[in-house]
């Protein structure tokens, strides 16, 4: 089996987890739910080479855990948000990965995080899941997982049906 179809399957895996978020009403529902998608990715990531996403995806399982038990202190948010990006940037450039491609995970993830600290709905949750995917849909594409990346897409229609279907929540 050959490292691109492993992680193509670790981060097919992984998405069903976010997938299925998408369904939640509940913030912290939807954040723990999370949780699998970014261990699946994570482990997807570090077989494909992409050391950021590895690292990225490891503290936003910190990060989804702290804001669903309603631990966002501006600390907390700042803390999460430099060590995305700080580690993120700081793996990269140890790891030779400088291109703009090994970026895009950070620049997701910070997003994501800011909102799953500054949201307080399910809805505006699963708005910052639409972009989320949308970017990691040009990073898996652009990094050849092509399964992760239509499943990116897939999702991200899902979780915008869901925004209609369960606008209330």
């Amino acid at each position: 089996m050959t490292p691109t179809l492993l992680a193509n399957i670790f981060c097919t895996v992984g998405i069903a987890f976010l997938a299925l978020s998408s369904f939640l009403k509940a913030k912290d529902k939807i954040l723990y739910m999370q949780i699998g998608n970014y261990g699946f990715f994570a482990l997807g990531d570090l077989i494909i080479g992409s050391f950021a996403g590895s690292v990225v995806n490891a503290i936003s399982i910190i990060r989804n855990v702290l804001a669903a038990k309603g631990k966002d202190s501006r600390f907390v948010q700042i803390l999460m948000l430099v060590s995305i990006v700080g580690i993120g940037i700081a793996v990269n450039v140890i790891s030779g990965n400088v291109g703009i491609l090994y970026f895009v995970p950070i620049i997701a993830s910070a997003q994501y995080t800011l909102c799953a600290f500054i949201c307080k709905s399910a809805q505006a949750l699963r708005v910052a899941m639409i972009v989320f995917l949308i970017l990691w849909f040009i990073h898996d594409f652009g990094m050849a997982i092509y399964t992760s990346a239509a499943v990116d897409l897939l999702v991200a229609v899902i979780t915008l049906v869901n925004c209609f279907r369960l606008k209330d929540a």
